[in-house]
């Protein structure tokens, strides 16, 4: 789980750089290449959902800055991770970052 990554995974410019998306995307093409089956979990980035990007399907949840201040927490954020989840339906969830999504992901 990358919210940041579809840029770096899909080789565009979405004006956020960081070392953790690039690592991330090396990780999940290196497994895919090896042959397992890996998804990303990011940000609505006007892509659409499951697309396949170098043998690694990208699920999205809702837009970074969707929703009402403070109650975004909840909604959407929370209930579209859950939802992009579900739908990629993993053996193994792997998640590299401290900020609350660490607890959404450990409850789920």
């Amino acid at each position: 789980m990358a919210h940041f990554a579809y840029g770096e995974l899909a080789s565009i410019d979405t004006g956020h750089i960081g070392g953790i998306e690039w690592q991330q995307s090396l990780m999940a093409r290196w497994l895919a290449k090896r042959g397992y089956q890996v998804s990303m979990i990011t940000w609505d980035e006007g892509q659409p959902d499951g697309l396949g990007i170098d043998g690694v399907r990208v699920f999205k949840m809702c837009r970074k800055g969707a929703g009402i201040k403070r109650l975004r927490f909840f909604w959407p954020k929370w209930t579209s991770l859950i939802a992009a989840m579900k739908r990629a339906d993993a053996d193994i969830y792997y998640q590299n970052c401290g900020e609350y999504i660490t607890g959404q992901v450990v409850l789920w």
